[in-house]
């Protein structure tokens, strides 16, 4: 296979994976060397493709966030982390993320609250928006599972082929400081949700087996207002 070739591949393989694909499974499916698949990874980010090295299954991050040209703004810093494990059966997964952050300085009014100020919105409950949350010792958690439903392997000859049905069932939880100000005080707020995703892979007229669309229906029930659903549409490109 020449290096171009190669390097699709891996991007299609990367692209349809619903779970971190190791570079030892990658050399393994193209019969080349771990140090190529190394070096392929390295020229593929190099040329713009988001790719990201999730050593061991971690993922996690830092930032800092500010307006150097406003004082009244306050700074922001955000933590986040996430592991990815497998099931306790074959194909299934188990994805676990947490995250916190809290503002710095910034104008104060009298409830001690900066309303200009940043929010990371890298994990809100689902169900729940940024407007729902305060950055002031914001700390959310996450956990998903997920495993395949079926793989029904057929559907219109040369026109749509359905690949494989996926379930995930997850739950959220977020706490944060807040201003109550009926009371006067400062309280723990405390935020959560629950429910599942179903996913439904297929390949439409001719096109490969790793050029999968991806459609995705999701529904939660948040404990604030009713409930929360959502649809996307994942293409391979």
């Amino acid at each position: 296979m020449e290096a171009a070739s190669r390097r699709q591949a891996i991007l299609d393989r990367l692209r349809t994976a619903d779970r971190p694909v190791s570079a030892s499974a990658l050399a393994a499916g193209l019969n080349v060397s771990r140090q190529i698949i190394v070096g392929d990874i390295a020229l593929l980010r190099a040329g713009g493709a988001e790719i990201s090295a999730t050593p061991r299954g971690y993922v996690l991050s830092a930032s800092y966030a500010l307006n150097p040209t406003n004082d009244h703004f306050s700074d922001l810093i955000s933590v986040y982390g996430k592991l990815y494990t497998p099931g306790f059966a074959p194909h299934n997964s188990l994805t676990a993320a947490a995250t916190y952050q809290t503002s710095i300085g910034g104008f104060k009014n009298p409830a001690g609250e900066s309303f200009l100020s940043y929010k990371s919105a890298r994990l809100i409950p689902r169900g729940f928006d940024s407007n729902d949350i305060n950055s002031r010792n914001y700390f959310a958690a996450s956990l998903d599972y997920q495993l395949p439903v079926w793989y029904p392997e057929g559907g219109i000859p040369s026109v749509l082929y359905f690949k494989r049905i996926r379930l995930n069932l997850g739950a959220d939880y977020g706490q944060f400081d807040a201003f109550d100000y009926r009371k006067g005080r400062t309280e723990t707020r405390r935020i959560h949700s629950f429910g599942g995703d179903l996913y439904v892979d297929f390949n439409v007229f001719r096109q490969p087996a790793s050029a999968t669309s991806t459609l995705r229906l999701s529904f939660y029930a948040p404990s604030k207002g009713g409930l929360w659903w959502s649809a996307s549409l994942g293409l391979p490109f």
